[in-house]
């Protein structure tokens, strides 16, 4: 079943371990695994992987495999720093414009 629930529906999702790691300077927050407003495809990485990799054709795992550690290859750490940085901004802005998830 994976993340569905017997009804068919996608269960919620803790990051407790997260919670303990972080030393009280983190709110662990319940949210569903998708929101529209934080849909990991517009997540920094994912559309400049799209974009870098569209009309690719990948006959097997392996093509795709090395295509995807050459893209981090190529990429500086600040990269990815700046992405995963942007995401506390973007939560910020759904919790402030209290977005509802359903």
């Amino acid at each position: 079943m994976g993340n569905k629930a017997a009804n068919g529906r996608a269960k919620w999702q803790f990051a407790t371990g997260f919670g303990r790691s972080a030393r009280g300077s983190w709110t662990v927050l319940v949210h569903p695994p998708y929101s529209p407003d934080l849909a990991p495809t517009d997540y920094h990485s994912f559309s400049d992987k799209q974009r870098s990799h569209e009309g690719t054709d990948f006959k097997t795992i392996s093509d795709v495999e090395n295509c995807l550690v050459s893209y981090f290859a190529s990429k500086k750490p600040e990269f990815l720093r700046t992405g995963t940085m942007s995401l506390q901004n973007r939560w910020k802005n759904v919790v402030n414009n209290e977005t509802k998830y359903y």
